[in-house]
C-alpha cells in the first residue's frame, strides 16, 4: 500500500500545474523570508528560492543548484550559530527599500516567466 501511494506521489508531480504551484509557493515564500530582515532567515528565503528551480519548467541539468543549495545551507548554520552567540538571533534589522524593489521585482520575473512557460508547455 505504501508503495502505491509513493508511485501516486510521483504521477503528480508530472502535472505540470502542480510543478509550477510547487515552484511558485517556494519562491514566494522564500522572498518573503527574505524580506523578513533576519539574517539567517535571508539564508532559508534563498534556500527555499533555489529549491523552486526542482519543480521549475525550465529544465537546468547541472551541479550549479546544488552547490548554491549547499552555500544556503551553510550560511543559515553560520548565521544562526553566529547570531545564537551574540544573543540577538531573533533581532530583526529592517531592509532598506531598495532590497524590496530589487526581491519583489525578480519575485514578479520568476513568476511571469515560470507562468509563460507553463502555458507553453500546456497548450
Amino acid at each position: 500500500m505504501a508503495q502505491l501511494f509513493s508511485l501516486g506521489g510521483i504521477e503528480r508531480m508530472k502535472n505540470s500545474s502542480i510543478r509550477l504551484t510547487a515552484c511558485l509557493a517556494l519562491v514566494t515564500a522564500g522572498v518573503a523570508l527574505i524580506l523578513v530582515g533576519n539574517r539567517w532567515l535571508l539564508f532559508v528565503g534563498l534556500a527555499c528560492a533555489v529549491s523552486s528551480s526542482f519543480f521549475s519548467q525550465r529544465r537546468v541539468e547541472n551541479v550549479g543548484r546544488y552547490i548554491a543549495l549547499l552555500l544556503c545551507l551553510v550560511g543559515i548554520v553560520i548565521d544562526f550559530v553566529q547570531d545564537w552567540h551574540d544573543g540577538d538571533i531573533f533581532a530583526r534589522k529592517p531592509m532598506e527599500v531598495w532590497w524590496w524593489v530589487i526581491f519583489i521585482g525578480a519575485w514578479l520575473w520568476v513568476a511571469i516567466d515560470e507562468f509563460r512557460r507553463w502555458r507553453k508547455y500546456a497548450a
